[in-house]
């Protein structure tokens, strides 16, 4: 089969043979579809689109519209996710672990992975009647608790355990950083370049505590690398999340598996709260947040994870969420208008969370 290497190229006959050899349209066909790009400046890896399907006759079962995820379109993205095997692991996520996992993802119509020719495509759920998290826009109190609720059960399940011995796939953090290039000598270099982008969007406070942070990065990644194990998303924010109905027992739905790792549980945390919620909604929440997450834990059956430890996680986990705007500066560029404002936005959050929770204090 032939398949479409950008949003452009998704046609009828392509999406039937997709559905017809998935098993999710028997009878009917497709006849014709619309495709609209979506998410642009949302994903730098990544290029999406909602498709509507017009079909020949009615069929149960057969949805109205799905969203189509392939590779990016700009070359670098492509070759920092094949580099880093983000597209097969995303993949092999919905693939393997989110059949036995607790925590409600998109339904997958079509999970195609053909590594020698370079395709990665995913067919899954269109999720448009929820709300979709938006990281400039941020999101609040509520939905954040809602969102560390929801990835404890995920931490528990693999807390730890010898599970990581059937994910062979999942790379361990110290190499995750090292691809990333989250070395003490790459984010100085990126220092100053961050500045010049978005220096003026750090609160009081965040370019002094950021020059320290500098001193000691050393032993801060090397703390950051030890302590308890867990499955982590690892790009833990609002536009990788949907709300549904907060009454449900699972409103939030979680995208974007692409960057999963073997880690600190809490470094999830501290991308969700240190860079999806305004501080003004945040301000004098942090301990009721990383209390959230850490009951989450104990009820998944962890044991031998202390509030005190998940506090010092969160804080260390913290800093280690604030080199993602520093490192990766230049690639909001690329998003357009809405990729500079989202790195002014994680600028001015992460950097204000680091001060908010303290976290100066786990800073050698």
């Amino acid at each position: 089969m032939q398949h479409p290497r950008t949003t452009e190229e998704i046609d009828a006959a392509w999406l039937n043979e997709v559905l017809r050899g998935a098993g999710v349209i028997q009878r009917a066909m497709v006849r014709k579809v619309d495709v609209h790009a979506i998410g642009e400046g949302v994903g730098f890896l990544s290029g999406r689109a909602r498709v509507a399907i017009d079909y020949d006759q009615t069929e149960e079962g057969a949805p109205a519209t799905v969203v189509v995820k392939l590779p990016a379109s700009v070359k670098e993205s492509v070759d920092f996710a094949e580099s880093t095997h983000a597209y097969e692991r995303e993949i092999r996520f919905y693939r393997e672990v989110a059949p036995r996992t607790p925590i409600r993802v998109p339904r997958m119509y079509a999970t195609i992975m053909e590594p020698a020719d370079h395709v990665y495509i995913l067919v899954m759920e269109d999720l448009k009647a929820l709300t979709a998290g938006d990281q400039v826009a941020g999101m609040s109190r509520a939905q954040v608790l809602a969102a560390a609720r929801t990835i404890a059960p995920l931490h528990a399940l693999w807390w730890n355990g010898d599970q990581r011995q059937a994910l062979p796939w999942v790379q361990p953090i110290e190499e995750q950083l090292k691809q990333l290039s989250v070395t003490p000598d790459s984010v100085r270099k990126a220092w100053p370049l961050f500045l010049e982008d978005f220096g003026n969007a750090l609160p009081p406070g965040g370019r002094a505590l950021g020059e320290r942070i500098n001193q000691h990065l050393e032993s801060i990644l090397a703390t950051f690398v030890k302590g308890a194990r867990t499955l982590v998303h690892f790009d833990y924010r609002a536009d990788n999340l949907f709300f549904d109905d907060p009454r449900r027992k699972d409103p939030v739905v979680v995208l974007d598996w692409q960057l999963t790792i073997w880690g600190l549980g809490a470094y999830d945390l501290a991308r969700l709260t240190g860079g999806s919620i305004p501080p003004a909604e945040r301000g004098g929440h942090h301990e009721e947040i990383v209390a959230c997450w850490h009951q989450g834990l104990l009820n998944g059956g962890v044991t031998d994870y202390s509030p005190k430890q998940a506090w010092h996680d969160y804080r260390l986990s913290a800093i280690i969420a604030t080199l993602n705007p520093v490192l990766f500066h230049y690639m909001f560029k690329t998003g357009g208008e809405r990729g500079m404002a989202l790195g002014e936005t994680m600028a001015e959050r992460f950097f204000s969370d680091l001060i908010e929770c303290g976290a100066e204090a786990v800073v050698p």
